[in-house]
């Protein structure tokens, strides 16, 4: 979903959302490899036990490269190594109680150039940064979603980032957050109503180990949230419309928006249009991350705000599907880097003005045989950003235009003829729509 979600999202929701979809507890085991240039590497595999009402399902993934010389070419390749896994299990305890809970972990080494430590240039240096992340949730539903539930649920979730130079230890950083939320849900006729309240609380730690806790941080933050969504299906459209309300003990408070209406105009053909608002806290790292001689955070940053709409229209049926999209959105507050001649530091900085979006996307897909699919899509995209001396400049890293083609056969003929989502298909998402979001 393009645009500002933070009305159904939360903080952070401010350019997109996407829904990951998982597979469920009944899909066959699986296993996969990889295997590319410059040494890359890729293997997963994953499977579960029980079905339905009481499952368990997990899954490894491993990947890495040997990379490339990304400084002059004639230097020591920079590569990576990640490995991930994950867990879930659900038990229906009645035909109204389920509870349940997933997690995942992830463990990772990159290799890069990094700027030396006697000149404060940019150089073929022997930099590298080790991460690990475990996250978990735990939620217990009562209820029926197609007339009244509740749902609770906790999560807590820890990264740790440690940077060396040559193997010899030069910082590290890590955060936690944890989460705890309370969602309630009523439907009436065509009518539902969904309240969720949501508290969370973040603390941060940077210890250095070459300058002896010069730059030591140890900080925290808190937020709590109440989101309040009336979605409605009337015979002639469907609407949706959201408010929620975030108060922050480090920031001003927000309230952000959100609409969505979808009108049927003929057999398979319907229009869409949507509104968001977005906000964007900026991060530990933005605030008061610290590298001796390279970066130093700002604590007086603003969080980022935005706000944008679009418009679609699309076709589906059986065997096709088209959609074509209009969007514009708005960003102000943004933090971009800054850098003092002066000093030679590095930091963060919320730019004057408004950085602005402007796009427009369009999408096929048509299946002749039970077992082809054939699609491609088209992207044009206007983007810009304030700069101090000479205005609105091209905002850097945005393909101006992109053009895919594709093509699927199913080996075994099983394809299920249902067309894949278009880009504009604009669904109404809901607070329900994702009980696994954490």
């Amino acid at each position: 979903m393009r645009g500002p979600q933070s009305a159904l999202w939360g903080s952070e929701a401010i350019g997109g959302v996407v829904a990951v979809e998982g597979v469920g507890p009944d899909a066959a085991p699986q296993v996969m490899a990889e295997a590319g240039s410059f040494g890359f590497r890729r293997a997963a595999g994953r499977g579960n036990l029980g079905s339905g009402d009481r499952f368990l399902s997990f899954g490894v993934a491993a990947q890495g490269a040997r990379g490339i010389d990304a400084f002059d070419g004639t230097g020591d390749r920079d590569g990576y190594r990640n490995l991930g896994g994950l867990l879930s299990a659900a038990w229906r305890l009645s035909p109204s109680v389920r509870v349940g809970g997933s997690g995942f972990m992830l463990s990772g080494r990159s290799e890069y150039d990094g700027y030396s430590p006697f000149t404060y240039l940019h150089a073929d240096t022997l930099d590298e940064s080790r991460n690990r992340l475990r996250a978990g949730r735990l939620f217990a539903e009562a209820g029926d979603r197609e007339r009244f539930y509740v749902v609770a649920s906790a999560s807590l979730l820890g990264s740790s980032n440690r940077n060396f130079l040559d193997d010899s230890p030069v910082n590290r950083t890590s955060a936690t957050r944890r989460t705890a939320g309370l969602e309630g849900g009523v439907v009436i006729d065509r009518h539902r109503l969904v309240l969720a309240l949501d508290a969370e609380g973040e603390r941060f730690r940077a210890s250095d180990e070459a300058y002896f806790g010069a730059t030591d941080q140890r900080r925290r933050r808190s937020r709590g949230s109440a989101t309040l969504e009336w979605k409605s299906d009337f015979n002639v459209l469907r609407a949706d419309l959201a408010i929620r309300h975030d108060r922050f003990d480090r920031f001003k408070d927000a309230t952000t928006l959100r609409g969505s209406v979808v009108a049927p105009l003929a057999e398979g053909i319907e229009a869409a249009a949507t509104y968001g608002e977005g906000i964007a806290q900026p991060s530990f790292f933005d605030l008061y991350g610290f590298f001796p001689g390279s970066f130093v955070g700002n604590p007086s940053l603003r969080p980022e705000r935005s706000r944008g709409g679009e418009l679609s229209l699309r076709y589906r049926s059986k065997a096709a599907s088209m959609a074509l999209t209009a969007y514009r959105q708005r960003l102000s507050n943004e933090i971009v880097g800054t850098y003092d001649p002066g000093t030679f530091l590095s930091s963060t900085a919320n730019a004057d003005g408004r950085s602005r979006r402007r796009g427009i996307e369009a999408e096929w897909r048509y299946r002749p045989l039970e077992w082809l699919s054939l699609g491609g899509s088209y992207a044009w995209l206007d983007a810009s950003e304030p700069d101090v001396s000479t205005g609105q400049v091209r905002e850097q890293r945005r393909p101006g235009t992109a053009v895919v083609c594709s093509w699927m056969a199913d080996a075994d003929g099983s394809a299920s003829g249902r067309p894949s989502r278009p880009l504009g298909s604009g669904s109404i998402p809901t607070l329900t729509s994702s009980p696994q979001s954490d």
